[in-house]
Order: structure tokens, then C-alpha cells, then sequence
């Protein structure tokens, strides 16, 4: 897949209205999840930590593939 058509993909993703609340909702319950559970419950504050990280690297990935999708400008005399 060219860079080009990466960025008109995560593009798309990210104006799905939907996907981007579901993704948002689960991330929030996984800080809230955090939150609120006792400290010796390490498998359970292992699993909101792995919701939350596996989020956050998605939209990182949205981002980055639009960031180098996106034609650069050349600086120039015109």
C-alpha cells in the first residue's frame, strides 16, 4: 500500500465518528479501570494497562500513516 493511499485509509478511520467513541470509551474505561482497582490486583491492572496501551499505539499509528501520506512542500523560489 502506497503512503498515499495509507493516509486516505487512517483518514477514513479517523472521521468514522463511531470508531473513533468506541476507541475513546474503552480507553476511558481502561484510566478509570486503573483507577479504581486495588494494587494487588496486578492481572487486572495488566489487562487495563494493555487496553489502554493497545489504543493509544492505534491511533498513533492513524496519525503517523496520515503524517506520511500527506504530500511535503518544498521550499523554493518562485
Amino acid at each position: 500500500m502506497t503512503p498515499e493511499r495509507a493516509a486516505q485509509e487512517a483518514m477514513s478511520l479517523k472521521a468514522n465518528d463511531y470508531l473513533m467513541g468506541a476507541l475513546a470509551d474503552l480507553r476511558r474505561e481502561a484510566t478509570e479501570t486503573l483507577v479504581r482497582l486495588d494494587a494487588t490486583e496486578a492481572d487486572k491492572i495488566r489487562d487495563a494497562q494493555a487496553m489502554a496501551r493497545c489504543i493509544d499505539a492505534l491511533m498513533a499509528k492513524i496519525e503517523h500513516a496520515i503524517a506520511a501520506g500527506k504530500p511535503r512542500k518544498t521550499s523554493g523560489v518562485a
